[in-house]
């Protein structure tokens, strides 16, 4: 997570809470968050040994692991080696061994774990609409965002709170260019959270 870095002028730029989202920030910040930046080698020797300029991936060990506990713990619940598996992730990240007392708070800390280890990699969308917790996250966030009067939720309410079957529309131009294409039906808020 970025918050801070020094401009081509040599001044320090950082990202303040106190923004609320407005931008230019207090502190010369030009967006409405903190930056999330992967490692980019831009030394000589990386160029030199035609190395990955910027960290490319197909795949991460470290979703395979919390993927593994996951579906174990759908399965039996937290097992030793579904619980090894977890605790390595945080092992490599510094962080100490949970031992999660069943299958509901175990699937709450790989989801939150995930949440931290994939921070900006666009996963989290998804791991909230499979584990069935879109609607709570969606919620909770538009709720303190109008609460904290961040910018982009000033003068908003609620509207619409997704679910776990919620489809995308498919594009115009799709539907458009195949005629067998039948668009998703209308998605309904999630009755268990008020709008408004």
């Amino acid at each position: 997570m970025l918050t801070e870095f020094e401009d081509v002028s040599g001044n320090i730029v950082q990202f303040d809470v106190a923004d609320k989202g407005f931008y230019p920030g207090i502190k010369g910040w030009t967006s409405a968050s903190p930056g999330n930046v992967k490692l980019y080698d831009r030394t000589e020797s990386a160029y030199l040994n035609d190395c990955s300029k910027a960290n490319l991936y197909m795949i991460r060990y470290a979703d395979v692991l919390l993927d593994y506990a996951e579906a174990v713990n759908l399965q039996r619940g937290p097992t030793a080696e579904a619980v090894s598996k977890f605790n390595e992730v945080r092992g490599r990240a510094g962080l100490n061994s949970l031992i999660p007392a069943n299958a509901n708070e175990f699937s709450d800390l790989i989801y939150q774990e995930r949440g931290w280890e994939f921070i900006g990699e666009g996963l989290l969308y998804y791991d909230a609409l499979r584990t069935d917790r879109i609607g709570e996250k969606v919620y909770n966030h538009l709720k303190n965002g109008i609460t904290d009067g961040l910018y982009q939720y000033k003068g908003q309410s609620i509207q619409f709170i997704p679910k776990k079957t919620f489809l995308w529309k498919i594009p115009t131009a799709d539907m458009n260019s195949n005629p067998a294409l039948e668009q998703n039906p209308d998605n309904e808020s999630d009755p268990h959270f008020p709008i408004g």
